[in-house]
């Protein structure tokens, strides 16, 4: 039984592969991690600003995997249409 996995960008859910999902959700497990270890420390949005720290938007750089993945789910759907006589005209890889 496959589980189906979604991320949401721009307020819309989408369906990605497993792959994807865990691209996506890394940072935030790892934040939520180190939060766990420094549950002993009180640290804040405001104190993080105030010694310099810059939050960064990561929503460009995941809509950029997502479109990737994409493309590359594409392009293996179109290589596997090619006969063996269309795959002897690909470059080696």
């Amino acid at each position: 039984m496959c589980k189906d996995y979604y991320i949401i960008i721009n307020g819309e859910k989408n369906k990605v592969t497993e792959e994807v999902y865990r691209a996506y959700k890394r940072p935030a497990w790892k934040e939520q991690r180190q939060r766990q270890r420094n549950a002993g420390t009180k640290l804040s949005l405001d104190m993080m600003i105030e010694v310099g720290f810059e939050i960064a938007d990561d929503s460009d750089l995941i809509e950029e995997v997502v479109e990737e993945k994409e493309l590359l789910d594409m392009l293996n759907k179109a290589l596997d249409m090619l006969d063996d006589d269309e795959r002897l005209l690909l470059p080696p890889s």
